[in-house]
């Protein structure tokens, strides 16, 4: 047995970057990493990214998370800091992720309960859904967890989001092992007035008006945390002058009707006050008039005429949702025609769940793009 020491419940492609960083610290020996995945393997994939003194630090545990037994062998109460991560998504049996971490949880829970620790362990559950942990607040685990957990929960989606959207910069691995590149990212309301980069303020309006228009090609979990963390962030002051610069959040997929539909019941609170539109390309033509294809404005309805104004819907962003190809003539045609528009400052995220069709597709996208 020994002492000091991080444990990493399952192993996937966040595992080796919580291991370095858990051995950079002045008060961590040791870092204790529980999985069901064969073990020389894991091994194997984790060396490639430590150097030879991390490696030497790292305790492999072959074991079930949702084990009661298994869970009570990690003596967690010995441990500094716990993170539940849960298996590789491709990894047989990981579909139910999500609610392992959840019985996960509540089994460490019991463990350290009356276990020989003072302070309340700190432990990072990862949920691949962020609706997951929305639903999870209101189930009665959530309400009994035992006050030695101090409960962190995280996205590694919304993660990367908040990285290039807020945080504007990520850190990129160079060639050389050890050695980084600080990527750096424009705000999303920058735009060029000659030679000078300027951002939208409350005097944006006349012939500098400008809205934000944010374009997302990928309705995975990666598209939806961007198009989230927008709708977070992308709320300007020259909205208060002139009600048509709302931000526009634009999807596109190949099911983005489907999709759609169970996004908005998801959030069903932010929909009953956004407005939005869907364009299914397959069955119609790709028209950008609002009058061709007309929003949906929950503030219409009977039941919040309380909340209306006289310039319309009060909210200053509004959805898009285009079912379609990003390939196709008429998408692509879209994409530039926004790109185009000196009116609005326009972003395009490519989301996709492979890195080669991502960037084959930011390839072939008009040069003007």
């Amino acid at each position: 047995t020994f002492y000091r020491y991080v444990a990493v419940i399952g192993y996937n492609e966040q595992t080796a970057a919580i291991v370095k960083q858990a051995l950079s610290r002045k008060d961590v020996k040791y870092v204790l990493i529980q999985t069901r995945q064969p073990v020389e393997q894991v091994r194997e994939h984790l060396d490639l990214c430590l150097d030879r003194r991390e490696e030497q630090k790292v305790v492999l545990y072959y074991a079930e998370r949702t084990s009661k037994e298994d869970i009570q062998l990690l003596h967690l109460d010995r441990a500094v800091e716990i993170y539940v991560l849960g298996e590789d998504m491709s990894f047989e049996n990981e579909e139910d992720h999500d609610a392992f971490n959840i019985n996960c949880l509540e089994l460490i829970s019991r463990s350290l309960q009356g276990g020989h620790t003072d302070n309340r362990k700190k432990c990072h559950v990862n949920f691949e859904y962020q609706s997951t942990f929305t639903a999870f607040k209101a189930a009665q685990i959530y309400q009994d967890l035992d006050k030695v957990i101090e409960f962190i929960p995280f996205n590694i989606h919304e993660i990367w989001a908040k990285k290039v959207l807020s945080d504007n910069f990520a850190i990129i691995p160079k060639e050389r092992r050890g050695e980084f590149d600080v990527q750096k990212y424009y705000p999303i309301d920058t735009y060029l007035d000659g030679d000078e980069r300027k951002h939208i303020t409350y005097d944006s309006v006349g012939d500098n008006a400008k809205s934000v228009h944010v374009i997302i090609a990928g309705m995975n979990q990666m598209g939806t945390a961007f198009g989230l963390q927008v709708a977070l962030l992308a709320h300007y002051p020259n909205f208060m002058r002139d009600h048509n610069l709302r931000t526009t959040i634009t999807f596109i997929d190949d099911h983005a009707v489907d999709e759609g539909a169970y996004f908005r019941g998801r959030f069903s609170s932010l929909f009953c006050l956004c407005r939005y539109r869907t364009i299914d390309c397959k069955k119609e033509s790709l028209k950008y008039g609002s009058e061709e294809h007309p929003y949906v404005d929950p503030l219409q309805e009977e039941a919040f005429k309380h909340l209306r104004t006289e310039d319309d819907n009060f909210l200053d962003i509004q959805w898009e949702f285009i079912q379609g190809n990003i390939a196709s003539k008429e998408i692509t045609q879209y994409i530039l025609d926004a790109a185009l528009d000196a009116k609005q400052t326009t972003t395009v995220a490519i989301c996709f769940n492979h890195p080669q069709q991502s960037i084959a597709t930011a390839l072939y996208l008009p040069g003007l793009v």
